[in-house]
């Protein structure tokens, strides 16, 4: 009988664990790679889902400085489990969901909604933002979330 408790607490257990439903990922600019790019990781091995990718930017600098921003094209690139890339360029504006302080200024925006990877399994994304745009305005960092939605 006290077997059979232990398996069936066991058993319980295993049954709430579960993958969780998005991961968050920020790369701080003083981390990116020798090419000055921002690198993630995205988990989308999942054939039965589809995903949403949302970006964050991080500013560290004061309302009367990020007042000049005026948007800037952050260029994509993905590469695909079995190594082919892809590109394109996604503007980021000002005037995207915020959250701002005297002092940083936090920009996010949906990149991608009810994403089909055309290859399951973890991509690379690698964000690069205008070398000009990181001075200028303390780009403190770049963020990913990966939403995994429900079944198809």
């Amino acid at each position: 009988m006290k077997y059979l408790k232990v398996l069936l607490l066991a058993l319980l257990c295993l049954a709430s664990c579960r993958r969780p439903a998005s991961d968050e990922l920020f790369v701080r600019t003083e981390d990116r790679d020798a090419d000055g790019r921002y690198g993630f990781v995205l988990d989308m091995s999942d054939s039965l889902l589809t995903y949403d990718v949302s970006l964050y930017a991080s500013f560290d600098c004061g309302k009367r400085r990020f007042a000049a921003f005026e948007g800037t094209y952050l260029r994509m690139m993905w590469e695909a489990p079995d190594g082919p890339l892809f590109e394109e360029k996604v503007w980021l504006g000002p005037d995207v969901d915020a959250d701002r302080s005297a002092f940083s200024h936090h920009l996010m925006t949906v990149y991608r909604s009810d994403l089909e990877p055309q290859r399951y399994g973890r991509w690379r994304l690698y964000v690069s933002v205008p070398e000009d745009v990181v001075e200028d305005f303390r780009l403190g960092g770049i963020g990913i979330s990966l939403l995994r939605d429900g079944a198809r």
